[in-house]
């Protein structure tokens, strides 16, 4: 057996290990929440120091039943609508840019309200994207490599949610989204050769525009490079998520003991949470946090190699890509080594729809490990009873993504 099977096997089957992971790190998420949201909620939200893991506690409430239905239909029956959501998000990335519609906040127009509710529609995005282009891959793998039929088709629906985003403007969720798109086209079959001038090319010159176009990108890149050049400006951030971290020590000052969520780190329940979690409960705590992230990982790794389908593989890769990336993209920004980006971490930072739209995403994932597991006993040429496995004879996911299952 190989050393990776066995490392899956302890986990249990893929499916229960990403629901009991999921469940472990929303528990966590809601805790700290609470640890660290509570007196600004307090002193500011008409002394409802509940305020924030109560509207989260909700939200949590809401995707349960829409997630609990999104894991037990057929994953391949839900695929002839990927069209239509693609066009219900980019209608809905169009929307919010209207005034009367979209809320403002912080000079970007992200949010369409429904009272104390918001609801971003680039996190309904980045799943429209990533289950239409896994759909629109496996339906002709070999039409990827052909430049006309595949190539600009793809790019075409990928850049065109990408440019809505940032529109908004929300540059860093736009290249997040992009680069895990391209990694799922390439991962699919894309040709490097067709893609290479185009980031050689365009690249430069979108991330020159960038800076030119957006000031405040060009101040996060400087800060960036020399966070203490205005340690009370822009570098007031990353300082203060530093030195919760340091504060923390090896154990931690305990959950509810730290002292930087006391007004002096600004998002300590949003994007930079995992601040809070460092100081309260140490670097060890933080390693544990970490290491849930990577057992996720390896269980969706596990759900995408025993997938029945090329589609099931590709939406499964694509939806641990944009968690996993998530996760290590937040940690990155709170520990300095990248420029400061407003991302949230998934299932522990507050916020209604990146919880919202993650959870749909891991129903989504277990359901294609569901599926998996149902028809890993040999079964009857084409499949099991009632599917048929749409995956042309030789075509494969790379070796190092993982190998899906042969129905």
């Amino acid at each position: 057996m190989e050393t990776s099977e066995r490392r899956e096997m302890w986990l249990g089957t893929p499916s229960r290990a990403i629901v009991a992971l999921t469940a472990v790190l929303t528990a966590l998420g809601l805790v700290l929440i609470f640890s660290s949201s509570y007196l600004v909620a307090a002193l500011g939200h008409s002394g409802n120091g509940y305020l924030f893991v109560e509207r989260q506690a909700a939200w949590l409430l809401l995707a349960l039943p829409v997630a609990w239905l999104a894991a037990k239909v057929d994953y391949r029956r839900l695929r002839r609508y990927d069209g239509a959501l693609l066009c219900l998000a980019y209608g809905c990335l169009a929307i919010v840019l209207v005034p009367v519609i979209g809320s403002q906040y912080n000079g970007a127009r992200r949010w369409i309200r429904f009272g104390a509710l918001g609801f971003q529609p680039t996190e309904f995005a980045k799943l429209a994207v990533i289950f239409f282009l896994a759909s629109f891959a496996a339906r002709d793998p070999e039409r990827l490599r052909d430049f006309r039929r595949g190539f600009l088709p793809a790019l075409a629906a990928l850049g065109a949610a990408c440019a809505l985003i940032a529109l908004e403007p929300d540059i860093g969720s736009a290249a997040f989204l992009a680069g895990v798109g391209l990694t799922l086209l390439l991962v699919a079959g894309l040709r490097a050769r067709h893609l290479l001038p185009l980031v050689l090319l365009v690249g430069p010159l979108a991330v020159a525009w960038v800076v030119w176009r957006h000031p405040h990108v060009r101040e996060r890149l400087l800060t960036f490079l020399d966070p203490s050049a205005d340690p009370l400006g822009g570098g007031h951030q990353i300082t203060q998520a530093l030195i919760a971290l340091g504060a923390g020590g090896p154990i931690g000052t305990g959950l509810g003991a730290g002292t930087q969520k006391w007004f002096f780190l600004p998002e300590r329940h949003t994007d930079f949470i995992f601040a809070v979690a460092g100081e309260e409960l140490g670097f060890f705590g933080a390693l544990a946090l970490l290491a849930l992230f990577a057992l996720f990982v390896v269980a969706g790794r596990a759900a995408l190699r025993r997938a029945p389908d090329l589609f099931g593989s590709l939406l499964a890769f694509g939806l641990v890509w944009m968690i996993g990336l998530q996760a290590a993209m937040n940690v990155a920004v709170v520990t300095a080594l990248v420029p400061t980006k407003g991302i949230p971490l998934p299932f522990l930072s507050y916020g209604g729809s990146p919880l919202f739209f993650t959870l749909i995403g891991v129903a989504l994932l277990v359901n294609v490990a569901r599926q998996g597991e149902q028809t890993a006993a040999p079964e009857p040429a084409g499949g099991p009873e009632g599917t048929i496995d749409t995956r042309p004879a030789g075509v494969d996911l790379p070796a190092a993504v993982g190998e899906p299952c042969v129905a």
